[in-house]
């Protein structure tokens, strides 16, 4: 598990991305409260993207 800033996440976003999908979760926090979280979606990725669609998110 790592942590960063809100401000670290938007500058360090491509090294974030390459943290999850090496299968790291990445916890962003905002004056360390933490305000979300990064991790790697599960399954097969059709599966994820039909997920995501019916939650309305894609």
């Amino acid at each position: 598990m790592r942590s960063v800033s809100v401000s670290g996440a938007r500058t360090h976003l491509s090294r974030i991305l390459g943290w999850v999908r090496a299968g790291e979760t990445v916890y962003i926090l905002d004056r360390g409260v933490p305000v979300g979280r990064r991790e790697a979606v599960g399954g097969t990725c059709p599966d994820a993207l039909r997920a995501l669609e019916r939650s309305g998110l894609a």
